[in-house]
């Protein structure tokens, strides 16, 4: 269970770190992360700019309190990702449900219209947080290989997870053509 929660936490950091890092280094993104919390109708407007700054707070939080290499760090960052991925994870159902179809730019630009995909993603990142905190909170001593191995693994399918709208257009399947030849 401890190198599944190592490895949890190592996933969970990448993706804030990777999340917040696009809102913080790019002011024309950061507004596009505004007026995507105004669209989704969530929270009133008159909070869109108090959310947004505490989402991005949440987000650095997270990364900082999962690089800490301490118990009860783990468990707080795993408890801040659970509400924040559950917060987002909301605003996406309700986006989709009235018909919004923008793109989700979570990770940076992204053209893909968010959809059901991202509740799948969400859903994925939840399950992640959720096994790093049952594991974090059982512990144990770790054996530096298996450690390597397990932030290896976390890192890896935490950078996929950010380039998942890029991934879902990759692999996303294609209406069939048809054509009618008559010969």
């Amino acid at each position: 269970m401890e190198y599944l929660a190592l490895a949890c936490r190592a996933l969970i950091g990448a993706v804030f770190l990777v999340s917040a890092a696009t809102k913080l280094t790019s002011p024309v993104r950061y507004r596009s992360f505004q007026r995507a919390t105004r669209r989704m109708r969530v929270v009133p407007r008159a909070l869109v700019k108090q959310t947004a700054v505490l989402v991005v707070v949440a987000e650095v939080a997270i990364v900082v309190l999962m690089a800490i290499p301490l118990t009860v760090s783990a468990l707080a960052g795993f408890v801040v990702a659970l509400g924040l991925l559950g917060g987002f994870t909301v605003g996406i159902v309700v986006a989709v449900r009235d018909g919004d179809t923008e793109p989700c730019s979570c990770f940076g630009k992204s053209t893909t219209p968010m959809g059901p995909q991202h509740v799948g993603r969400n859903a994925f990142l939840l399950l992640v947080a959720a096994a790093g905190l049952v594991g974090a909170a059982v512990g144990g001593p770790l054996e530096f290989g298996l450690a390597a191995v397990a932030v290896v693994g976390g890192l890896v399918f935490g950078g996929l997870v950010t380039m998942f709208d890029d991934l879902y257009e990759l692999f996303r399947p294609t209406p069939a053509t048809t054509s009618s030849r008559h010969g």
